[in-house]
C-alpha cells in the first residue's frame, strides 16, 4: 500500500532526529542527502540522458525527470516524480478551465515518452 510507506523526506527527518541534528543542520542534512540520492541515481544514467536530467534537476528541482539506464545493452528508463500526491489528489478542487493545463501536461508527456521510446522498461520513482 503506497499510502502506509513512508516518504522519503520522513525517513530523512526521522534519520536527522537520530543524528541529534535539529533546525538548519536537520534541514541541510535532508537537502543533502535528497541530493545525493539524485547524483547517485546519475551514475547509472547513460551520457546521452545524464546532462538533460542534470539540468532539469537544476532548472526544476521539484519538476519531472527522466534519463535512461543502460545496463549490458539492455536500455531502462528512469522517470521521477515529485510530489505524486498531488497528481492524484482532486478532493476540494472547483470547477474551472484547465484545458491549458491539460495541453501543457500532455506536452510534457509526449516529450517524457519520445526521449524514453528505445527503452524496454521503465522505472517510475515516486518517492517523496
Amino acid at each position: 500500500n503506497f499510502e502506509a510507506k513512508p516518504t522519503l523526506l520522513k525517513r530523512l527527518e526521522r534519520e536527522a532526529v537520530d543524528l541529534n541534528l535539529t533546525g538548519e543542520l536537520a534541514e541541510k542534512y535532508i537537502e543533502t542527502q535528497t541530493n545525493q540520492l539524485q547524483m547517485t541515481i546519475t551514475q547509472y544514467l547513460d551520457q546521452e540522458t545524464k546532462q538533460d536530467f542534470i539540468m532539469r534537476k537544476l532548472q526544476s528541482p521539484n519538476g519531472p525527470n527522466w534519463g535512461v539506464i543502460n545496463t549490458g545493452g539492455q536500455h531502462t528508463g528512469y522517470l521521477k516524480l515529485y510530489h505524486f500526491e498531488n497528481f492524484i489528489d482532486v478532493a476540494g478542487i472547483e470547477r474551472q478551465d484547465i484545458s491549458y493545463a491539460n495541453a501543457a501536461f500532455n506536452d510534457l508527456l509526449d516529450e517524457i515518452f519520445t526521449d524514453l521510446s528505445r527503452t524496454n522498461q521503465l522505472i517510475i520513482d515516486i518517492r517523496d
